[in-house]
């Protein structure tokens, strides 16, 4: 994570459920779903790893896709694909 604030990397935590299914937690969890919502937000703010909430791996990986379409969209434009 240090790595990448120094060369100013966007680092994405991608989830496979939604933030309020997180929050209401899983049994076999060792913390609570409320401390797990915290920690990620806590990630984002202390070291920029914004989590990514999706409902399901499907949703994920079209998460995922997009960002990498819309980088090198950008990248296309600026001229230095």
């Amino acid at each position: 994570m240090v790595l990448a604030q120094e060369w100013k990397w966007h680092l994405l935590l991608g989830l496979e459920d939604t933030l309020m299914t997180i929050r209401q937690g899983y049994e076999y969890s060792t913390f609570s779903g409320d401390s797990c919502v915290q920690k990620l937000f806590t990630l984002w703010a202390k070291y920029q790893v914004q989590p990514v909430f999706c409902d399901g791996r499907r949703e994920l990986a079209r998460y995922i896709e997009e960002t990498f379409l819309a980088y090198e969209r950008v990248s296309l434009e600026r001229g230095s694909a």
